[in-house]
């Protein structure tokens, strides 16, 4: 049996992987290789290899980037001034409105072809668009692989993946999820019929990884308990929403394994950190620099050359930890504050994750900010701020179809437009506040 496991996993490594990759035009199995090597790396090799990919980021984004040329003659500095991740501190901040206001003049030119858009609100409900190259993703998939090897994970083996891309019509990504042994579950509406049909497909799939939204596996767990199933994998792997003691305990429960959590800022490609097998979350030091400023956290790609981030602030807030003793001298992110994880619930069972709403708003370019208020379980409301790319006709009927879509028309969306959407206490904003 071992000899058959081992054949089956040098066949994917050398043939269906590489088939895979020659189809996407990637080269996560390059990438992924060194990074297998340079977790082990002394923080001071780190550092000479973050300073070596600084030096070549910033030449590029001066010569080839118009908003990096102009900001760097208007504060009367080179490239040759940014040598370290000390020198960083002398360039200002980039945030998702700056890059909303000047998205084009943030390209490379020298990769417009070469790139593709991805589009983003995060948790704070601010859409943006953003510009990746294919070495850029292949860089963070890369790092995700690695990441799951720390669960036991090895490639060639089957996982599911939970999201709400809907795409997987295309015959390129029904390929690429065969290759890659993936169950795709586009979980958009999850009604307990439509939870049943979730679990079912992975009772038949036998997948050794669940990876995905951290709400959607967590609501998915609740229904298995509430049916008394169980699944035992070996591993649970989230992202997106912030992972809660009782959200852990629940899938470890109903998946009867360890749960790892990931950070990062999906529509960015920014893959910030995962949890090793200790539990401590490993900064991806080689694909960026990461600074902390009281306790807000700053991020500079090494990687994404189509839109270079310098110094760019998700709006998260962080607490960096200790040197964890799994040997690896990547930096690590103790706890991770300032998300939001909550969910809206109709009468007739459905659950709207954080992640449902991301994808109800961030298609309609008009939008600059968004709120979901939810009082009682008859419907909710929604705070919009637009621009004058929004049309109330059009665009406010796709909202209310994609809602209604989900959860029938009985549920009553009342839908405000104000100037300003209000901060919490804590000055972060919130996509969803449920007051049920």
């Amino acid at each position: 049996m071992k000899a058959h496991k081992k054949i089956q996993h040098f066949l994917f490594r050398n043939i269906v992987f590489p088939m895979a990759e020659l189809i996407n035009q990637t080269s996560i199995r390059r990438h992924l290789k060194f990074l297998k090597k340079s977790q082990y790396w002394s923080k001071e090799k780190l550092e000479e290899y973050q300073n070596i990919k600084l030096k070549k980021m910033i030449h590029h984004a001066y010569k080839n980037v118009p908003y990096y040329t102009k900001l760097f003659d208007n504060l009367n500095m080179k490239p040759a001034d940014i040598k370290t991740k000390e020198d960083l501190k002398r360039l200002p901040y980039l945030t998702k409105k700056i890059v909303n206001e000047n998205l084009e003049d943030l390209r490379a030119k020298n990769y417009l072809h070469k790139s593709f858009i991805k589009l983003t609100s995060g948790s704070t409900g601010t859409p943006a668009k953003f510009y990746r190259a294919k070495d850029d993703y292949s860089w963070e998939w890369a790092a995700h692989y690695r990441a799951w090897g720390w669960t036991g994970y090895e490639l060639g083996e089957k996982f599911v993946k939970i999201s709400l891309n809907d795409d997987r019509g295309m015959l390129k990504k029904k390929i690429q999820d065969s290759l890659m042994k993936c169950l795709y579950l586009y979980v958009y509406k999850m009604d307990d019929a439509q939870l049943d049909k979730y679990i079912e497909e992975i009772l038949n799939f036998k997948p050794k990884i669940i990876y995905g939204y951290t709400s959607s596996i967590k609501v998915i767990a609740e229904r298995m308990k509430e049916r008394n199933v169980q699944y035992k994998a070996k591993a649970v792997i989230t992202m997106g929403s912030q992972l809660l003691n009782s959200y852990r305990e629940l899938m470890e429960d109903r998946f009867c394994c360890k749960v790892y959590d990931g950070y990062g800022c999906g529509g960015e490609g920014l893959n910030i950190a995962a949890q090793c097998e200790n539990g401590s979350y490993h900064i991806n030091e080689e694909l960026m620099i990461t600074e902390v400023d009281n306790r807000e956290i700053v991020l500079t790609s090494l990687t994404n050359y189509a839109m270079p981030l310098i110094r760019y602030k998700p709006d998260d807030s962080v607490i960096l930890g200790e040197k964890c003793s799994c040997g690896r001298d990547l930096q690590v992110i103790k706890k991770v504050i300032g998300r939001s994880h909550e969910t809206v619930r109709t009468k007739r069972g459905d659950i709207l994750v954080i992640e449902f709403f991301i994808s109800a708003f961030e298609f309609i370019e008009g939008i600059v900010q968004y709120q979901v208020i939810q009082d009682t379980l008859d419907g909710v409301k929604l705070l919009l701020v637009v621009n004058n790319k929004y049309d109330r006709i059009v665009d406010e009927k796709k909202i209310l179809d994609f809602i209604t879509d989900a959860v029938g028309m009985d549920f009553k969306i009342n839908i405000s437009y104000v100037d300003k959407i209000p901060l919490e206490k804590n000055g972060k904003s919130r996509i969803i506040v449920s007051r049920l």
